[in-house]
């Protein structure tokens, strides 16, 4: 007798109650994931190939650099507070959040290559196209923890 057609049997459920591991591997991927990105920022920071006296300034050079990262690390620190308040709140995993979420985490996870080109002092094109990062960014913390979801208890 041949097997059904269709999806495997592990993907017939649609949603995943909270304290399963199903639900729990979501939330352990998308931690890992904020983790790696603010340790990736730290990559964008170029170290000085100075010593000495001239330490002070070539650190002083690089001031924009350390703005960027701090701003960019403040970023990501508040996406994942925004979504560990909201996992927390959240009593069942529906696909579509599922979704939303890994869209969140493939936004979270570029967050180093916007902060290289703030810190490399790109031009008024490479702005823009920050600025549409970090505003998808924030659209899919809002869609995402909206009050209209329906798996919130």
């Amino acid at each position: 007798m041949l097997p059904k057609r269709g999806r495997p049997p592990g993907l017939l459920k649609t949603s995943y109650d909270k304290g399963t591991a199903e639900f729990n591997r979501v939330t352990s991927l998308s931690d890992a994931v904020f983790a790696i990105a603010m340790t990736l920022l730290v990559l964008t920071l170029d170290i000085p190939d100075v010593t000495g006296a001239g330490l002070a300034r070539a650190l002083a050079d690089q001031l924009t650099q350390f703005i960027a990262f701090l701003l960019s690390f403040i970023l990501v620190a508040i996406i994942w507070v925004q979504h560990h308040s909201f996992m927390a709140k959240l009593g069942r995993l529906e696909p579509v959040l599922i979704g939303l979420n890994l869209a969140l985490l493939g936004v979270v996870v570029a967050v180093p290559y916007p902060t290289n080109l703030i810190g490399g002092g790109g031009g008024c094109c490479d702005y823009f196209y920050i600025r549409i990062h970090y505003s998808i960014a924030a659209l899919l913390v809002d869609v995402g923890t909206g009050s209209g979801c329906k798996s919130l208890d």
